[in-house]
């Protein structure tokens, strides 16, 4: 094995899909599950602690499609570690019984979310499109969470425990209810975009630093004023239960944030008023994979 080889306990072929659950039940606690490129209905339940990883290159190589038929993964249990990397959950389905469309976490424990995209999801109950958790610690880490809908929760709802989203991109999730719902969440360079009429985020305290916000109906709604910090951002919309603590710019929806068109329409536009705000730690990438600089620009994406 090379030495920066992801470790793979097993490695799953497409056309192996149809053994899916039976080999996920199979593995042990903690083992990591390796996916070769390609698409795989996937509807499974995770009772213990596992990873799954894509071995493709980038997370579009490697599909787990619920078919709207489920949720795509949900996994229960106190104690429990997942890690899911480098791939896409899609066609995932909430409603009554399941309170999220892409991936459930039920009980505490810890989850990773790395360089993921989640679109295509929905939920018709109170949960969320993409991913929900009661009690979990949650870290979501260079994705793009795009594209899913519902009508009765929005992308990313995290009960009780602390959710952390870091060089990750939301946009184009259609509902009524706000991007991210959370008892306590940090938001580090990330880009959060919501649906006209609805907030991008509701929090009940938290952190935001060197971030782009946009909402026209209210960039942030906090449950409790003054519990939730912000800092080297860009809120577009109005703005509310926050404490500044400098470097913000609180601008109109309408105003030219991004660039709007190629292969990244969400990167900061040439007179962006997210440019010159962030000075990340060094060596730190954004979600395109590009190296962020002194004096660069807020948001998921650095300024071309």
């Amino acid at each position: 094995m090379e030495p920066n080889a992801p470790r793979c306990d097993r490695t799953i072929t497409p056309e192996e899909a149809h053994e899916l659950r039976a080999i996920v039940a199979a593995l042990p606690d903690g083992a990591t599950l390796c996916f070769a490129p390609g698409r795989y209905p996937a509807r499974l339940l995770l009772a213990r602690s596992i990873g799954l990883r894509g071995l493709g290159d980038g997370p579009g190589a490697v599909i787990l499609d619920g078919e709207h038929k489920g949720p795509v993964l949900h996994a229960s249990g106190d104690g429990l570690r997942l890690a899911v990397t480098n791939l896409s959950i899609v066609g995932g389905s909430g409603g009554p019984s399941a309170p999220g469309g892409g991936l459930v976490v039920g009980g505490s424990g810890e989850v990773t979310v790395s360089n993921v995209v989640f679109s295509g999801n929905q939920s018709d109950g109170p949960g969320a499109q993409a991913l929900w958790a009661s009690d979990a610690r949650v870290s979501v880490d260079r994705c793009r969470i795009v594209g899913n809908r519902g009508r009765g929760g929005g992308a990313i709802v995290v009960q009780r425990g602390p959710l952390a989203i870091r060089d990750s991109l939301l946009e184009g999730n259609a509902g009524p209810n706000p991007v991210v719902r959370a008892a306590n969440a940090t938001v580090e360079r990330s880009t959060i975009v919501a649906a006209s009429g609805a907030p991008a985020l509701l929090l009940a305290s938290g952190s935001i630093s060197d971030s782009i916000v946009v909402a026209p109906s209210g960039a942030l709604a906090g449950d409790a004023p003054g519990k939730i910090s912000i800092a080297r951002s860009v809120l577009a919309g109005a703005a509310s239960g926050f404490a500044d603590r400098g470097g913000n710019r609180v601008v109109d929806p309408a105003a030219p944030i991004f660039a709007g068109s190629g292969s990244e329409p969400f990167a900061p536009a040439p007179a962006s008023p997210a440019i010159g705000l962030s000075s990340p730690p060094a060596g730190v990438l954004d979600l395109a994979g590009r190296p962020r600089r002194a004096g660069g620009a807020a948001g998921a994406l650095e300024a071309p």
